[in-house]
């Protein structure tokens, strides 16, 4: 997973190891001179017309919970956290969700598994997952669990209002 964050960001992993003496990974990213926000624009109609939506966010990086939950609060959407698959289907079962967002690889119950059980509870809600494996995952089983949008890591914060935006738009929710 790692190896491909750092290729799509254009960067490059280096690995020197000795028996006995351990392994070194060096990891070089470019930076940017250019100081960008997190949201770069204001948020769009179809952003402003979904303003108060709840948005279940299901993730085991709390780094990942924050960033999307800051994000997705920032525009007016209603955003609850889980650390887990299991503590998210418990979540999505006590409230109404218009939308869950998932993680693909966390322990116990993957991103596959929330977005199966999601679709037995509420069919119409829209599961997107957010994932750093998303060119390893294909077609097929995106329709094999009526996945809705994948979006890969690292992430574009405008990708994901819009993306989210228009998955609600088009359901409905």
């Amino acid at each position: 997973m790692s190896y491909g964050i750092i290729k799509r960001m254009i960067g490059e992993i280096d690995v020197e190891s000795e028996v006995g003496k351990g392994t070194t990974l060096t990891i070089s990213l470019p930076i940017s001179l250019e100081a960008k926000e997190e949201v770069t624009s204001f948020p769009s109609p179809e952003v402003q017309k979904r303003r108060g939506a709840r948005i279940l966010v299901i993730d085991d990086e709390e780094s990942v919970r924050s960033v999307l939950s800051r994000i997705l609060t920032r525009v007016k959407y209603q955003v609850n956290v889980a650390e887990s698959g299991e503590e998210g289907i418990r979540l999505f079962r006590e409230k109404e969700y218009d939308m869950v967002l998932t993680d693909l690889g966390m322990p116990g119950m993957s991103g596959w598994d929330v977005c199966r059980e999601v679709k037995k509870i509420r069919p119409r809600i829209p599961v997107g997952l957010i994932t750093g494996w998303g060119n390893e995952v294909g077609e097929e089983k995106m329709k094999e669990v009526d996945l809705d949008f994948l979006i890969s890591k690292p992430f574009d914060f405008n990708q994901i209002l819009s993306t989210v935006a228009k998955t609600m738009e088009s359901k409905g929710t």
